[in-house]
């Protein structure tokens, strides 16, 4: 089995925002990625949960876009999206 870890954690602030889901995912994870104290090029995929992208902002797969705002293109990027499950969804399948 290979190792998977949860190094760092980041958020944003809960409440109505002018900037777009994508922005949000960039928001939190740098915040991720300087508390884990890793060097992003040290990523070697990433999971996105995401449950009304496609109803808000008309955006479904939203994953690859995460990751290039986060300067990671072209890493391997999925999204989840299974409603209120989508979050913890991504970490499962992120481990599996």
């Amino acid at each position: 089995m290979r190792e998977v870890a949860v190094l760092g954690v980041g958020m944003t602030k809960f409440g109505t925002s002018e900037i777009t889901q994508v922005e949000m995912f960039a928001e939190a994870a740098m915040d991720a990625i300087q508390a884990s104290n890793i060097k992003p090029q040290q990523i070697q995929a990433v999971w996105v949960g995401n449950a009304d992208g496609n109803v808000e902002e008309g955006q479904a797969v939203m994953a690859p876009m995460c990751a290039a705002e986060i300067g990671l293109a072209g890493l391997p990027a999925t999204s989840i999206q299974a409603a209120c499950s989508s979050g913890t969804l991504a970490i499962i399948n992120a481990f599996v």
